[in-house]
């Protein structure tokens, strides 16, 4: 029992002293360790305008810049390290925009004068979610690092526009003076609101490589493989017209589409990617 517990002390001593070379085989001037190890956070951007900028700097190229992207669709992209060897990645895009959109258009007068004017406003919100969340295995030699494992999405988009006109229906003016904006004037009348919401969800195999260059920052790229679901929650539309003797106001619920994909892809690391780990 005695030598079977030194036999095991001496090959964890072993073990643990192989570690600690293999580590100082790949720790900078500095004493930075390369690779990412356990407690590690890793930043992913898109690695393109680098690569563009080091290309055209070599070629001389007038107005040479440099800008961040994003890596895939317009998410915060980011790794934690469970352990030197498995990560847990995330990403995330909470995103809203608020416009109004103002005209001025000629009155509607029993004389018309073209300098008396009214205003048409068009008013329009687009709220765009993704959350992704997934687990990572990785394994290698060195700075080179392949990882595989898997990932889950889900994505939230909605849409709404309102729109206000200067110039009202009336039985002297059942066609008034209108804005088109685009799309909101139609065969059945003019549109008041419209709405849209749509909800999609999606798991995704990936398969990767990346090098590390400099310590703690990785160049690399990425396949995956999976399927996505995206269909229609809601889709209504409210417009106005004359109908001879009334303004009419009519509400009409759109068809609900859906979308099912199941293929390969290699957009998701925006092709050639950039890891910062700290």
């Amino acid at each position: 029992m005695k030598k079977l517990i030194v036999i095991l002390i001496a090959v964890l001593g072993v073990a643990l002293v192989t570690q600690a070379q293999e580590k100082e085989d790949f720790t900078s001037d500095r004493g930075v360790y390369m690779m990412p190890e356990s407690g590690d956070i890793g930043l992913g951007f898109n690695a393109i305008p680098f690569l563009n900028y080091v290309g055209n700097a070599f070629n001389g190229t007038a107005g040479n810049s440099i800008s961040v992207n994003f890596i895939n669709n317009q998410a915060i992209v980011g790794k934690y390290y469970l352990s030197d060897d498995a990560a847990a990645r995330g990403e995330l895009r909470i995103g809203y925009l608020n416009n109004k959109n103002a005209e001025f258009i000629q009155k509607d007068q029993d004389i018309p004068d073209p300098d008396v004017l009214v205003e048409d406003v068009e008013k329009t919100g687009i709220t765009n979610v993704h959350v992704g969340a997934g687990y990572e295995m990785r394994r290698g030699h060195g700075r080179l690092q392949g990882y595989y494992g898997g990932m889950l999405m889900l994505n939230y988009f909605a849409s709404n526009a309102r729109y206000d006109y200067g110039n009202p229906i009336t039985g002297d003016f059942n066609s008034p003076n209108t804005t088109n904006f685009g799309g909101n004037l139609t065969t059945d009348g003019r549109v008041t609101e419209s709405y849209n919401q749509s909800m999609g969800a999606g798991l995704r195999g990936f398969i990767g490589v990346e090098y590390f260059f400099l310590p703690k920052i990785s160049i690399g790229g990425e396949f995956g493989w999976g399927f996505n679901y995206n269909f229609m929650l809601k889709s209504q539309e409210t417009a106005e017209m004359w109908n001879g003797t009334e303004i009419e106001t009519n509400t009409t619920e759109q068809a609900k589409d859906a979308t099912f994909n199941l293929d390969t892809d290699n957009n998701y690391m925006g092709s050639i990617f950039m890891i910062f780990h700290f």
